[in-house]
């Protein structure tokens, strides 16, 4: 799938008119990573290729894919929340 398809998929999944890069960045890190990941994980990885992502943006925007049913939030350990994709 190409940028501007995810981006299409995202708006309308989302219900937003605007994708931003570092959506599209978080939605390719989970459906690329074939496991589930708890937010730093993902963070740290979204670094990596967009430095000045913050970690508010990142769960902001798990937040937003959960309510989306664009990912699945998994609850392993008793503080973390671990992610993967829906």
């Amino acid at each position: 799938m190409d940028h501007q398809d995810k981006k299409c998929l995202l708006r309308e999944k989302l219900k937003v008119e605007r994708v931003t890069p570092q959506r599209v960045l978080i939605y390719d890190i989970v459906k690329d990573i074939k496991k589930h990941m708890h937010v730093e994980e993902i963070y740290e990885l979204a670094r990596k290729k967009y430095p000045k992502i913050n970690l508010a943006t990142v769960y902001r925007t798990l937040k937003e894919f959960k309510k989306a049913g664009v990912v699945d939030e998994l609850h392993l350990e008793q503080d973390h929340h671990h992610y993967e994709s829906a």
